[in-house]
């Protein structure tokens, strides 16, 4: 029993120092902050770098092909779709800044906002969006994205 306790304690600590280990942050002075900055400060840091683990390497970055939580939790942060989920589970815009829906509901007219831009300042288009989807469509791409159907 006691061999069971120690090993609970010893988890226990190993959990909490790993938790406790990603909250802090350096300031602007070197010195380490729990709260990841300076309050009183209104500048940002020179250098800003979000740290995250994710308990394994994502396999792939292909949005085709993601289909685990890690490659998933970095494309969710690599880009963002026509819309996005608020917090009571509704969409929102994302890319498209409105959406107009037929009186079928099945035809959706996506209107993207203007200011879009790709990380290399291009701006992003409706071809954008046509050419992922289909894609991930398409029976010739090589291997077959695995939530195609």
């Amino acid at each position: 029993m006691k061999r069971k306790s120690l090993l609970m304690v010893l988890t226990l600590i190993l959990v909490v120092g790993t938790v406790l280990a990603g909250c802090g942050s350096k300031n602007d002075n070197g010195g380490s902050t729990a709260s990841g900055g300076d309050k009183g400060s209104s500048s940002a840091a020179k250098e800003q770098v979000l740290h995250i683990n994710l308990s394994a390497e994502p396999p792939t970055f292909d949005p085709a092909q993601a289909q685990d939580t890690q490659a998933n939790t970095v494309l969710k942060m690599m880009y963002e779709g026509l819309v996005r989920i608020d917090k009571d589970n509704n969409p929102i815009p994302g890319v498209a800044e409105k959406w107009d829906v037929s009186s079928d509901g099945l035809k959706y007219v996506f209107h993207l906002r203007k200011d879009a831009k790709w990380s290399n300042g291009d701006p992003v288009t409706a071809k954008d969006f046509v050419f992922a989807w289909e894609r991930v469509l398409n029976p010739a791409t090589s291997p077959a994205p695995p939530y195609a159907y």
